[in-house]
């Protein structure tokens, strides 16, 4: 296809007769995955050569490669099981040659993560397109057809890392304001408004400074930690520092406060003391099989915990100890972790957002769920079988522990 789009310059017949001889190669190709990831190769390599359509209206050699695209995702989509692998390449293929085949496409996969990844992978291949009124409403019903909303989100705020490269993404930024309502948390929508400030006046659309500041204030309140509210400030002072300088002094000195109330000042250190943390609840779990974790070294533990900036590592690493003390057969520190610990996390997560808390709370379920006492659920009489350690009684603690988190959501 690249000899025949260098032929295509000088020679249309010689160029027609290449495309013509690659269709009956891939024709013969018997494997419908290899054949298919071939087919959409050569319609994207159509769409780029025939930009005025001639070779179309003379062969029509696109919409026969759409009508064996067409078929192979019957029979590969009917005998593969993950579905998102096997049709990603033809996915971004087809959402730049026609975003309605694509969006149907996406609808058939298999499961409804996938289909969330699919969603997302149209709407970031549009936004790289040059902007159309068409695109623009395919973009809005991909991000609208992801289901999750924590997906939709993170989908919404990739749209942005698309657009950058895009030579004519100029074009679309007086439209995107109305996708922002898909984000939730802090730093989401500190990054949206940010890249939007820069690119308004790359693209010559005032962004006022009042609306600014007021989304800044949104962005703050929804932070989960002072590293993230500090990153929030710095980003708004160095977006600022051209166009209002006292205003972006006023942001640094904010993110400077608050980055001196924590010990860490970037997300990496804090990833380090993190790891640290984890070998630490590594090393109490033999002490705590041979009962020799008292309450002071819990204590200790507690308080470097506490280190953390933010809720969400906080949870990551108690999760985890508890889970530690919970394989260690001592289901009493671990359910002692979760009550005294961790659902006040769990509480001062929600009060933050509702997506916070969903992250928390995905992060918490297990031991949340496994901290059923004997009194209240004797599995011991119920299956003579269980131990703490078996699989049969973690499903059983799931199944019935989820009514202790309800109240959380």
């Amino acid at each position: 296809m690249r000899l025949a789009a260098a032929e295509h310059q000088y020679d249309k017949r010689l160029a027609r007769d290449r495309i013509e001889q690659a269709y009956f190669d891939v024709s013969d190709i018997r494997t419908p995955e290899v054949q298919m990831e071939c087919f959409a190769i050569m319609l994207g390599a159509l769409s780029r050569l025939d930009n005025d359509d001639q070779l179309e209206k003379e062969d029509g050699f696109r919409a026969v490669v759409k009508a064996d695209l067409g078929k192979l995702l019957d029979i590969v989509l009917k005998d593969t099981a993950d579905h998102i692998s096997t049709v990603s390449p033809v996915l971004k293929v087809l959402a730049a040659d026609d975003c309605e085949v694509a969006l149907e496409l996406a609808s058939r996969l298999n499961v409804m993560p996938r289909r969330d990844v699919a969603y997302e992978s149209v709407a970031s291949v549009l936004v790289a397109q040059p902007y159309t009124e068409t695109r623009l409403a395919s973009v809005k019903k991909a991000l609208e057809c992801i289901t999750n909303v924590d997906h939709r989100a993170r989908a919404t705020v990739a749209l942005l890392g698309a657009l950058d490269p895009n030579p004519t993404k100029s074009d679309w930024v007086p439209h995107l304001e109305e996708f922002r309502h898909h984000l939730l948390r802090g730093h989401q929508l500190g990054h949206w408004d940010c890249w939007m400030v820069r690119a308004s006046a790359a693209a010559k659309c005032e962004f006022p400074m009042e609306l600014f500041v007021d989304r800044v204030k949104e962005a703050a309140s929804r932070v989960a930690s002072p590293l993230e509210e500090s990153n929030l400030y710095f980003q708004a002072a160095e977006t600022l520092a051209e166009s209002a300088p006292d205003r972006a002094q006023s942001y640094y000195d904010q993110g400077a406060r608050v980055a001196a109330t924590t010990p860490f000042s970037t997300a990496a250190t804090c990833k380090l003391f993190e790891l640290c943390l984890s070998l630490v609840g590594r090393a109490m779990a033999p002490l705590a099989r041979a009962g020799l974790l008292d309450d002071d070294k819990l204590s200790r533990h507690a308080r470097l915990v506490d280190h953390l900036p933010g809720i969400i590592p906080r949870i990551r690493v108690l999760n985890e100890f508890a889970e530690r003390m919970w394989c260690a057969e001592r289901t009493d520190l671990a359910n002692r972790v979760v009550q005294e610990q961790l659902r006040p996390l769990l509480e001062e997560a929600r009060l933050v957002h509702a997506s916070v808390a969903r992250l928390a709370i995905a992060i918490a379920f297990p031991l949340c769920a496994c901290r059923i006492s004997s009194s209240r659920c004797p599995f011991s009489k119920i299956c003579p079988m269980w131990k703490p350690t078996t699989r049969l009684s973690t499903q059983l603690c799931l199944g019935l522990g989820i009514y202790q988190v309800q109240s959380l959501t």
